[in-house]
Order: structure tokens, then C-alpha cells, then sequence
């Protein structure tokens, strides 16, 4: 809005006095025709209107010369605008005016009846408490679950990979597929990171036994003994798969 005027927003009409909504009705309807108004002339309501109008001028005479036309003919946009600026400036005065007043009386009015909403202010404020902290307990609980199916799948992982990992489907903290804790503090990411950890592609690596030259035992991951195993000069066999 070009004029400078701080309009408040109050509660709904249906929770006020019958008094005090109908003058903030009159001042949203001075409010809508102050913008409407501001809407339909502000190239000639801004600080460089003639600059505006003169941009219009060019750009017209530019087509109509194109196009084969006269482009000095009709009326100029700077003129139309010089001589509607100063009735343009002084309705907007008027409807600044009236919007300022308007304004001003729908807080005086309001202003008197205020403390009578605060009981209900009051009591919504307690519902939406009550309803937060179950919610909240809610999402533990949900949090609680889902660090359960986390710890089940790093598990059934681990006896893949010749783990001995217990069983524990009891409500924990979530943990990610390399049991750590996530880095991510908020809740949602909290969540994204945990799935993302267990979604990255996973192949199993159990332990194996090998044989060194001198006759001693090792227990390497798969993986590890592969590389080593068949090795040139590095005499190590593998004792079972």
C-alpha cells in the first residue's frame, strides 16, 4: 500500500461485541478502497509518474513508427498523467484520511473489550498445550518403534555378516545401519538419515578362518581373506568358507 498506514488484525467478527465488529467492517471497507484505488492509479500515484508516462510515450511512438504510423498523433501519456496526477493525489488524500480515521476508531473500540477475551484466549492456549504434549508423546513412542525396526534389520545384518548380535525389538533410541547415532538433530532428518543409512546398498562380509604358513589360525572378514588368500609368496590358505 503506498499510503503509510499500520492496519491491525483483529480476532473474527462472530468473537466480538456487535459495536466494535461493524466499525472494523467499515475500516476493511476503507482499507479495500484506499488499495483499490491505489491499485488502479499508481503509475500516476508513484514519485517518477512522469518518468512512467514518458517510457509509455516512447515505447507507443516506437510501435506506431514501425508499424508505418504517425507517431506524434493522440494524446500523450505524460499529458494524461500530468493532468490527472493532481485529482488523482487529492482523491487518495481523502481516502488516506478516511482509512486513517477508520483505523484509529476500531482500536479505540477494541481496545476497552480486549480483556474480555482472555478467558478463552486462556483456555485455547491450554487445549492446544494438552494436545502438543500428546502429541509429543506420540512421536517419542513413534521414535521409540522405529529404533526398534532399525535395531532388527542391523541384527538379521549382522548374522549375515557371522555376527552373534541378541535379539532386541524392545522401543530405543534409532540408531543408523553402522550403529551410530545420527549427527542430525531434528526430528525429520533425524528420520531421512536413519533410512538413508540402511537403504545404501549392503552385501555381506562374515568372518572366515585362514591358515598361516606356520600353521596359526586367523579370522578375517571375507573380503579381506580374498585379497590375501592365493596371494603370491604369502603362503595363506583358507580354512572354511
Amino acid at each position: 500500500m503506498i499510503a503509510d498506514i499500520t492496519v491491525i488484525d483483529f480476532p473474527p467478527a462472530d468473537s466480538l461485541p456487535s459495536d466494535v465488529a461493524e466499525l472494523i467492517a467499515q475500516r476493511d471497507a476503507a482499507y479495500e478502497k484506499l488499495v483499490d484505488f491505489e491499485e488502479e492509479w499508481s503509475d500516476a500515484l508513484a514519485d517518477n509518474w512522469r518518468t512512467l508516462a514518458e517510457a509509455k510515450d516512447i515505447e507507443a511512438a516506437v510501435s506506431a513508427a514501425r508499424a508505418g504510423k504517425d507517431g506524434l498523433k493522440g494524446t500523450s501519456e505524460v499529458a494524461k498523467a500530468r493532468d490527472a496526477r493532481p485529482r488523482v493525489v487529492g482523491v487518495h488524500r481523502v481516502l488516506t484520511q478516511n482509512l486513517r480515521a477508520a483505523e484509529n476508531a476500531a482500536q479505540r473500540a477494541f481496545r476497552p473489550i480486549a480483556d474480555t477475551l482472555e478467558p478463552g484466549a486462556l483456555a485455547r492456549l491450554r487445549e492446544s498445550a494438552q494436545e502438543a504434549e500428546d502429541a509429543y508423546r506420540r512421536f517419542m513412542d513413534a521414535r521409540a518403534a522405529f529404533g526398534a525396526a532399525a535395531g532388527i534389520v542391523r541384527f538379521v545384518r549382522g548374522w549375515q555378516n557371522g555376527d552373534r548380535p541378541d535379539y532386541n525389538d524392545t522401543p530405543q533410541n534409532p540408531l543408523r545401519a553402522d550403529s551410530m547415532a545420527p549427527e542430525s538433530g531434528e526430528a525429520i532428518a533425524e528420520i531421512r538419515e536413519v533410512i538413508a543409512s540402511f537403504e545404501a546398498p549392503f552385501t555381506a562380509d562374515p568372518l572366515v578362518t585362514v591358515r598361516t604358513p606356520n600353521g596359526q589360525t586367523l579370522e578375517l572378514r571375507r573380503s579381506q581373506a580374498k585379497a590375501l588368500v592365493g596371494s603370491v609368496n604369502n603362503g595363506m590358505t583358507l580354512v572354511d568358507a
